[in-house]
């Protein structure tokens, strides 16, 4: 999975409109750029900048940074629960997994998923920043 990020448009543009909707402003603002003359730090002149990024992005005419997500192949979810000194129960309780699931794995009968592996590597390097998120979304 490859993300694209722009200096404002992941920033403002994304929250406020949807892909059809930003398309259609980049397109909109391509095609007729002095019609939108917008005052500086305001969140118009965000979005008329990040439509301008995205536009030169999809020419060629600006490289973007990208990151190419890969999630590791296999991993020890019996080690890492046991590192973290959880049982099954807990472990999967304490990070939002099924417990067949955690079983399922540990066993060898059932991969982890492609998002379950991100996860999971999270946890492996840094557990606090999952439950830091989980106790914000159930408090």
């Amino acid at each position: 999975m490859e993300i694209v990020r722009t200096r404002v448009y992941q920033r403002k543009a994304r929250k406020l409109l949807s892909a059809v909707e930003m398309r259609a402003a980049e397109d909109e603002i391509i095609a007729a750029p002095d019609k939108w003359p917008v005052v500086s730090g305001t969140v118009e002149h965000d979005l008329v900048q990040a439509a301008r990024e995205m536009a030169a992005h999809r020419r060629g005419e600006l490289s973007l940074p990208t990151r190419k997500v890969t999630p590791p192949d296999a991993v020890d979810v019996a080690a890492l629960r046991k590192k973290i000194g959880d049982n099954q129960r807990q472990f999967a309780n304490h990070f939002g997994f099924a417990l067949s699931a955690v079983k399922e794995w540990e066993q060898g009968r059932r991969k982890p998923e492609r998002s379950a592996r991100i996860l999971l590597a999270v946890i492996a390097t840094n557990p606090q920043a999952i439950e830091q998120a989980l106790t914000v979304l159930s408090p």
